[in-house]
């Protein structure tokens, strides 16, 4: 494959080059955090920062280098661009003694999506397979229309763990432009990911990466892999967390968990949704809604006069389980992508690989008598 070495000025050619092709989304500063938005300029790439994170804890703080992508992931996903909180599925109009229905029109506006994480490029990978089989083709039909350029991660953060879930820190799953970041004044190594992003690059007259310069671009990789501030043992997740669905540890858990919800809004995977109908007061038109959802409230699970999950350590459970255990029967890999997003924006400072590692260990050691299913 070919590669390409660009500096920051070819960036920027690169980044103005791609404004052709659509809007361009990326990552920038917005009110005190890294968000994703339309970029301006190139200029608008969040140069010289990083964050600080940690369960519960979130602060951006200066690198004192010129890098544009010294930072993890930010607080939202690139997830509403595809799937949006809210959106219209149809509408309906009474006239007289007829009855029409309008479905909604998808929109497919051109857009560059540039700066996703790999493990961001997963989780969108991922979603895509769960869509399409709930049959929702307007997810997939917005992917395809848009540009994807990835950034590998050099420089994981405190809560990252995508190594243990062969999410990155390279960039593995399919997209158009692949980059790397290295260096204390940053170099950038440009490879295609598709027919047209290759079109794109050698459109661009760039020069070509040198043995050394693909060489050192993998040992930052390497290094990048040794360095993720959590790990999850992902052997034993979909045996251990099926078999012990009871354990008492949940119960440990849910004294501290708020069942806010936060760690599904922030997760780039979660796709529960709810129907909204609206209907005007004369009674004679009517829209409904896709929403997001949460299965952390205690309505999502209200089923025939009752909730099926009342308690917050059910909830958590049912969370945690869906991640790293049926998401992995039903689809053959796991819900989770571990970018840590669930652990830093968490009020309480909740660790899903801790908590696992808890679990783990109270199965091994405890004496306590519990349900195991089989």
């Amino acid at each position: 494959m070919d590669a390409y070495l660009l500096d920051t000025d070819m960036l920027a050619q690169l980044v103005e080059r791609l404004r052709l092709e659509g809007e361009v989304i990326g990552p920038q500063i917005d009110r005190g955090v890294i968000a994703y938005g339309p970029l301006k300029s190139f200029e608008d790439l969040p140069q010289g920062w990083s964050e600080l994170q940690g369960p519960g804890l979130y602060r951006l703080q200066r690198t004192g280098r010129p890098s544009r992508f010294a930072y993890r992931v930010a607080p939202t996903s690139w997830k509403p661009f595809l799937y949006p909180p809210k959106e219209l599925l149809f509408r309906a109009r009474k006239e007289g003694d007829s009855f029409t229905v309008q479905p909604a029109e998808t929109s497919l506006e051109a857009r560059v999506l540039f700066g996703l994480r790999p493990c961001e490029l997963r989780a969108l990978r991922v979603q895509e397979r769960v869509l399409s089989k709930a049959n929702y083709p307007p997810y997939q039909q917005r992917l395809q229309a848009s540009w994807i350029v990835a950034v590998a991660c050099v420089e994981p953060g405190e809560n990252c763990f995508c190594a243990d879930l062969d999410s990155g820190p390279e960039v593995r799953d399919d997209c158009d432009l692949k980059l790397v970041e290295w260096g204390d004044e940053p170099r950038y190594l440009a490879q295609a990911g598709s027919e047209r992003g290759r079109a794109l690059l050698r459109g661009l007259a760039l020069p070509t990466a040198s043995a050394e310069d693909q060489k050192e671009a993998q040992a930052a990789l390497a290094r990048a892999r040794r360095q993720m501030g959590r790990s999850l043992d992902r052997r034993q997740t979909p045996d251990l967390l099926t078999r012990k669905h009871a354990h008492p540890a949940f119960d440990a858990l849910a004294e501290r968990c708020t069942a806010c919800g936060n760690c599904t809004l922030v997760c780039p995977t979660c796709f529960c949704s709810n129907l909204e109908d609206h209907t005007s007061l004369d009674g004679r038109e009517a829209s409904r809604y896709r929403v997001w959802d949460s299965c952390f409230t205690l309505d999502f699970s209200y089923i025939h006069g009752g909730h099926a999950r009342s308690k917050p350590s059910e909830r958590y459970r049912q969370w945690m389980t869906h991640k790293l255990s049926s998401w992995q029967s039903q689809f053959d890999e796991a819900g989770c992508v571990g970018c840590g997003r669930c652990i830093t924006w968490c009020p309480e400072g909740i660790d899903l690989t801790e908590e696992f590692r808890a679990l783990t260990e109270r199965a091994k050691e405890s004496t306590i008598q519990y349900r195991e299913l089989t």
